[in-house]
């Protein structure tokens, strides 16, 4: 009898052994899905919300490029129309100032070729003489007349040349203007998009190192949790093995199995059931 009993509770380790070990695979299996499983389903959601946010953030600036764009073809249509106005007026008004001079012009020349003409009739002069006067106001009209139509004609033409000059020079001017602008902004816009990527980068690294040192104090702390039961079961069975009614050698026996951490920890997991 006395034999059969280390036998006995050899075997019992055994088993108990192997059902910790069982026991233990499981445990691990379950530990890593739990710590696995989370971190893809947050690693998923992230990426996600990261991609409609960009694709939101495109769609926007897309929209308001073309706003823009509407905006400044409508504005060039208006300059444009602003200005064919401006000089249609200015064209009529100088054609309207042409005809009054040359209107003007032509009723004093008339006004003075009658009064010549009665002068001379009134005068003791031949017929020949009256002719040879008639002839010669006659020329003096026609060169008066060529000498004002050039003048007119230069009246005309250097105004209309120093207006295109000066609004060639101002359209000049406000296109370097706008393109000096439109880099500006564009600079500024791929700062600020710079400046907003790295504060999403330095947000998700943040997050994963606070998730990660998180999960690590999880493990710690049911490791922790573990040891304290295992140590007070151990503690408690010691005891309770001290106080039962058995044999100095077999304490000794007992002893000795539970002196092992491996053994120690097969009884621990072990369930009621196995005994």
């Amino acid at each position: 009898m006395e034999d059969e009993e280390p036998l006995r509770l050899q075997d019992d380790v055994v088993l108990l052994e192997d059902q910790r070990n069982s026991r233990e695979e499981e445990t691990d299996v379950v530990l890593l899905e739990d710590q696995r499983n989370p971190s893809e389903k947050e690693t998923q959601a992230e990426d996600s919300r990261i991609v409609t946010e960009e694709q939101r953030r495109r769609a926007l600036i897309v929209e308001r490029r073309q706003q823009k764009e509407d905006k400044k073809t409508s504005k060039n249509s208006r300059v444009e129309s602003m200005m064919y106005r401006y000089l249609e007026m200015r064209s009529k008004q100088r054609e309207e100032e042409v005809t009054a001079r040359e209107k003007e012009f032509s009723r004093a020349a008339e006004y003075s070729v009658k009064k010549c003409v009665s002068m001379l009739s009134s005068m003791d002069v031949t017929k020949q003489e009256k002719q040879d006067d008639v002839v010669l106001l006659e020329d003096q009209r026609n060169s008066r007349e060529e000498e004002t139509d050039v003048v007119l004609l230069e009246d005309q033409r250097n105004p209309s040349e120093k207006e295109t000059q000066a609004e060639d020079s101002r359209i000049v001017t406000e296109e370097q203007r706008r393109r000096a602008l439109i880099v500006e902004r564009r600079q500024q816009k791929e700062d600020k998009k710079t400046s907003k990527n790295s504060r999403v980068e330095s947000m998700m690294y943040r997050y994963l190192e606070m998730r990660s040192k998180q999960r690590e104090e999880e493990v710690t702390a049911r490791e922790k949790e573990f040891s304290r039961a295992a140590e007070y079961s151990v503690k408690k069975c010691v005891s309770m093995l001290s106080s039962m009614d058995v044999t100095k050698q077999e304490k000794v026996k007992a002893y000795a199995v539970f002196k092992t951490p491996a053994n120690r920890e097969i009884f621990l997991c072990a369930c009621e059931d196995d005994f």
